[in-house]
Formats: C-alpha cells, structure tokens, sequence
C-alpha cells in the first residue's frame, strides 16, 4: 500500500488545473489490478474536487501529469494532447552505450491482442509511432538520454528504446528485440534499479483559459545517480 503525503508531489495548483510528480508504482487511474489498489486521479479527487482525467503515465513511470478542475479545463486541455500541441519530454536510462548522440525513431506499433497490453511492431497494420532521442550523458554501461514522444502509442518509448537495441533499464516487459524474451513480462526489475528508470521530466502546453505558454518540471536526477553506479545491466 502507497502512503504518501500529497503535497509533496504538487507541482502546481490553480482553479482550473492541479499538476504533480507521480510517484512510480502508483497508476494514474483505477485498474482492475488488485495489486493496485490505489490511484493518482482518485487520490487527488479525494483533496481536491472535483478531478477531470487529461492524460496518463505508466504506472511504473514516474513524473509530470496534469488533472483538470473543471470540464472547461478538461476539454481544453485535452484538445491539446489530441491535436500535438503539447511537448513532453521524457528522460531515461537505457542499458549499453548508444553509437550516436541522436536518433530518430520510427517504428508501427500495434496491440499486441492476446498479451495485452503489450504491444509489437507491425510493419503491415501497425500506426507510425515516432520518437526523438537525444543523448545527454554516458556511463560505461548505461546512457542517459532525453525523449520527446511526436506521437503518443502505448509503451511507445519502451518498445521504441527497445528496437534500437538498448531496453529502459529496470523494464520488465521489452528487451533486446533479438532476443527470445522480447514483449514477454520478466518479473520485477533487477534489485539495482529496484523501478523502470523513465521519467516524465517536462511537460510543455498553453494555460486552458489564457493560452499563455506554460512548462512544468519534475526531477530526474535519480537517473544521473544510477548511472553513475556503473552497474553492468543484465
């Protein structure tokens, strides 16, 4: 059970809008997963009614999310999501050492059905799913790098890092592509990174009412500090 104290991840807070830094291991919204009794929408909707769902994060990724307060702010928001006027940025620890500082990545995903809710590349039905990459810091076997997701497929950055050949460290559900475990669940994370190493560091959009530009940030730092163990990721 997640006890926590709820104003340590508000980020922002205003009429209209409440931004926070989920914690990881807690989902954005109810599940059918008894392991996950707890949630951030309800969570929030509990202190601070009425709650209105905008977007989601993985329940194992951690960072920058924001709620509504309002339906107006819900769907002005929300507007922005489905029209790519928002700009996220993620950071993340992949395992190994990238050849080059940038990539673009693009690769169809579609659902994986019967695994759900994996998904898989699908050169035939798959929909585009693209990814800027850029790397900000190199360990001896680890690297840290920026993600700014263009489009927004389930698992997108998960499976994307995956397909270049360096797996989020801490993931347990895409590795090495090559490999016979690739998009099969691997059990908990090793003990060194005790969680997936993926943040939502930044989160970029227009203020729902005013459209003035406003940029939200939550700490990434935890990552620069895994790196530096120099541990060789399995």
């Amino acid at each position: 059970m997640i006890t926590l104290d709820l104003d340590d991840y508000i980020v922002a807070l205003t009429a209209d809008y409440i931004v926070v830094n989920k914690p990881p291991g807690l989902p954005s919204v109810p599940g059918k997963n008894p392991l996950f009794p707890h949630n951030m929408l309800q969570w929030l909707q509990r202190e601070y009614p009425p709650i209105y769902l905008v977007h989601r994060l993985d329940t194992n990724t951690s960072g920058v999310m924001i709620f509504a307060r309002t339906r107006n702010a819900q769907s002005a928001l929300a507007k922005q999501f489905q029209q790519r006027r928002t700009e996220k940025t993620y950071h993340a620890l992949l395992k190994g050492e990238l050849a080059t500082d940038t990539y673009q990545i693009e690769y169809p995903l579609t659902s994986d059905w019967p695994r759900r809710p994996l998904q898989r590349l699908d050169w035939q039905e798959g929909r585009m799913a693209l990814t800027q990459l850029t790397v900000c810091q190199r360990f001896q076997h680890s690297t840290l790098v920026a993600l700014k997701p263009v489009t927004g497929r389930s698992h997108q950055l998960r499976i994307h890092c995956a397909l270049i050949g360096h797996p989020i460290v801490g993931c347990e559900l895409y590795q090495h592509p090559d490999s016979a475990c690739f998009g099969r669940f691997l059990g908990p994370p090793p003990v060194a990174s005790q969680r997936l190493m993926l943040n939502a560091s930044q989160l970029n959009l227009l203020e729902p009412e005013t459209a003035i530009p406003l940029s939200f940030n939550a700490d990434y730092s935890f990552l620069m500090a895994a790196g530096r163990e120099d541990i060789r990721w399995k």
